[in-house]
């Protein structure tokens, strides 16, 4: 089986355990285009099956924001990226 490997970002934010499919509601949620956005959907999950992550690199989530991420995916995880390692790691909701 072929493995795919989603991108490292140095700093950012990723937006991970987004249910299947609901990767677009939580970008437009967030105002954001696709353009500053690495996305991957679909992804096995044991815990879900199958997830969306989303990956935005250069890019810190305010509480505002995390709260809109919550509306469309509240058991996602936001998860801070400095230097390529977590830094932070919460719950959405």
């Amino acid at each position: 089986m072929e493995e795919h490997k989603i991108k490292d970002i140095e700093n950012g934010t990723v937006v991970d355990h987004i249910p299947a499919g609901k990767v677009f509601k939580v970008l437009d949620a967030l105002k954001m285009s696709t353009a500053s956005a690495l996305i991957a959907m679909h992804v096995k999950s044991s815990s879900m099956g199958s997830k969306d992550i989303l990956k935005l690199e250069n890019k810190f989530l305010n509480q505002g924001e995390i709260e809109k991420v919550a509306t469309v995916a509240p058991n996602a995880t936001i998860n801070t990226i400095r230097d390529f390692r977590v830094v932070g790691k919460r719950k959405a909701r």
